[in-house]
C-alpha cells in the first residue's frame, strides 16, 4: 500500500527535526469499534511511506504532538468498554522505533488535548474522556534525560 487507508480519530504531529508528519492509528469508518487501527505512516510533504508496523497497541482517540526531539503519544481507546478499554500508556517515536516511555500518570482516557510548550520543555496534556464524564484536568510530562 502506498499511502494509508481512510480513517478517523487518529492522530498525527511534525517532526520538526525530521520534517515529516507522523500519523499513528485511528480506525476506518466501517470498523470503527470493532478494528482499532496500530499502523504508523509518515509524510514527507510529497508522499506517504509505511514507517512501522509494531508499537503501541491499536488505538483511536488518542494524543500525539513533537516534543522537541521525537514524537510522544498518550492515551486513547480500543473499544468501548469503558474504562476497561483505555489506555494511559505513553510512547515515543523516533523515526524508526516506537518505545513505551511511561505508563503511570494522567488515568486512561481517550481524545485528550495534547502540546508541546518549549520554552519550558514540558507536553501539557488537559482533559480527555474517560467514558463518563469530561475531564479537566491538567498534566506535564518531560524527558528527564533532557537538560531543561
Amino acid at each position: 500500500m502506498s499511502a494509508p487507508g481512510a480513517r478517523l480519530c487518529h492522530a498525527m504531529a511534525y517532526d520538526a527535526n525530521r520534517a515529516r508528519v507522523t500519523m499513528f492509528g485511528g480506525c476506518s469508518e466501517v470498523e470503527f469499534v470493532d478494528a482499532p487501527l496500530g499502523d504508523t505512516w509518515e509524510w514527507d510533504g510529497w508522499k506517504w511511506a509505511a514507517a512501522a508496523d509494531t508499537g503501541p497497541a491499536p488505538r483511536w482517540g488518542h494524543g500525539m504532538t513533537y516534543e522537541g526531539k521525537s514524537v510522544l503519544l498518550y492515551g486513547g481507546a480500543k473499544g468501548y468498554s469503558y474504562p476497561d478499554d483505555l489506555f494511559g500508556d505513553t510512547w515515543v517515536w523516533d523515526g524508526k522505533l516506537w518505545t513505551q516511555v511511561q505508563d503511570i500518570g494522567p488515568s486512561p482516557r481517550a481524545y485528550p488535548a495534547i502540546g508541546y510548550d518549549s520554552a519550558r520543555a514540558r507536553v501539557v496534556i488537559f482533559g480527555g474522556w474517560p467514558g463518563q464524564i469530561a475531564l479537566g484536568d491538567t498534566w506535564e510530562w518531560f524527558d528527564h534525560s533532557v537538560a531543561v
